[in-house]
């Protein structure tokens, strides 16, 4: 996940042209290897494209939706991997994602590179807020109805959380723009000792849970249609 991604730039390109080269693109990357699309436009065309021409055969990632630039990582998934995805699956490889970002602004901030740390740091809070999007708008209604679960089941903890992390998400740039490390991290470990916890808390029960109460197929339409969540304007 850490490996450099092929850059595609759209930009400029014919409607038509622009899908065969991203195909082509997509076609080149082994599994594992990812590439990062940069248009002028909503890059949901790619996503269609892609469930349209390679169902199940990717991860997508927004990084920055607008106004002027729109950036996706697309992530080859292993051929080995289940067709049919479940939310186990793909919301744990988000997890994994976020982490890897923000390990990589940590380390951006701590050798004094605070402009990469910045531009590592947005596309984490980016991420981690399109993270939070899809699971209260896609994944705990569905689990509600199905658990009949609402007010006093483990959705009611996760929003409570959730609006934990987003307080810390806002105090954090302030520490990147004053290029102060002590109280970056700081802000950092307040943030992951809610994180962490959260996080296992997701993996171990909310995301079974509801792995079990939908069938394989509608597990499947639960993961398109978080693919196709739109992050928080910042």
């Amino acid at each position: 996940m850490n490996q450099q991604a092929i850059l595609f730039d759209a930009r400029g390109l014919r409607p038509d042209e622009a899908q065969a080269r991203a195909l082509s693109s997509f076609d080149d990357l082994v599994p594992g290897r990812a590439m990062v699309l940069v248009d002028e436009q909503d890059a949901s065309w790619l996503l269609s494209l892609l469930h349209r021409h390679r169902s199940h055969q990717f991860d997508w990632s927004p990084l920055e939706e607008g106004p002027a630039r729109w950036r996706v990582r697309v992530d080859r998934r292993d051929r080995n991997a289940p067709r049919l995805r479940g939310v186990m699956e793909y919301l744990a490889w988000d997890h994994d994602r976020l982490d890897a970002t923000l390990q990589d602004a940590r380390e951006r901030a701590g050798s004094g590179d605070w402009k990469g740390a910045m531009s590592r740091f947005i596309e984490f809070r980016h991420g981690l807020l399109r993270h939070i999007r899809m699971e209260e708008d896609v994944l705990f209604p569905a689990f509600e109805v199905r658990s009949g679960m609402a007010e006093e089941g483990p959705t009611a903890v996760m929003r409570a959380e959730h609006r934990e992390i987003k307080a810390i998400l806002l105090r954090l740039p302030d520490a990147i723009e004053n290029g102060a490390l002590e109280p970056f991290e700081a802000e950092v470990a307040s943030l992951l000792a809610v994180l962490g916890d959260h996080n296992t808390k997701e993996e171990e029960v909310l995301y079974p849970m509801t792995d079990r109460m939908h069938d394989e197929n509608e597990r499947d339409e639960l993961v398109r249609t978080m693919q196709g969540t739109h992050g928080v304007a910042q």
